[in-house]
């Protein structure tokens, strides 16, 4: 297969990036994988371990290990996982697309919970309506796949009620 960058040369590097389930891929030769910076000593890599020994592969590894592996890039803005980790914060807005799981294991380090759990201003409180329907819904969920019907029936018709309350704009009926 011949480098998709020059045309000329033998592919040797062949990466794939799957973004939104499409996937595309480039093949390039050693020389512009250099020329574009991709890595910076492609003979640290272990691209052929079929012929190496196991204490070969090893010191292939210990190697490997030391050169720079390539990170996400936002294609928006050019924004890097390696940047994302020294700054924790993100270029633009797709960068919330490009680095989900990056930006899940950060908000797990200084969060206890993805959604605001605390005290909310009493002007608000009517706003906590639908945070408590959600809840109840869930543990109707729960209390169902549990077969406890009984518990199960007396949740849904609180729901129900509330529901009711909220359709009428908090008149009793």
């Amino acid at each position: 297969m011949k480098c998709q960058l020059c045309g000329g040369a033998d592919a040797e590097l062949h990466i794939q990036e799957i973004v939104n389930g499409e996937s595309k891929e480039l093949h390039i030769c050693k020389a512009c994988a250099e020329q574009k910076g991709i890595f910076k000593d492609l003979t640290a890599l272990d691209l052929s371990m079929g012929t190496a020994t196991p204490a070969e592969r090893t010191e292939k590894k210990d190697t490997a290990a030391d050169v720079e592996t390539p990170s996400l890039v936002c294609s928006s803005c050019g924004y890097t996982s390696r940047m994302l980790a020294e700054t924790e914060k993100l270029g633009c807005p797709h960068c919330y697309y490009v680095f989900t799981d990056e930006v899940a294991r950060m908000t797990g380090k200084t969060q206890s919970s993805p959604v605001y759990a605390g005290r909310r201003p009493h002007a608000g409180a009517g706003k906590t309506q639908p945070t408590r329907l959600a809840t109840l819904k869930r543990e109707l969920t729960t209390l169902i796949k549990r077969e406890d019907y009984e518990k199960a029936a007396v949740l849904r018709d609180t729901i129900a009620a509330m529901e009711k309350r909220r359709s009428s704009g908090g008149r009793q009926a």
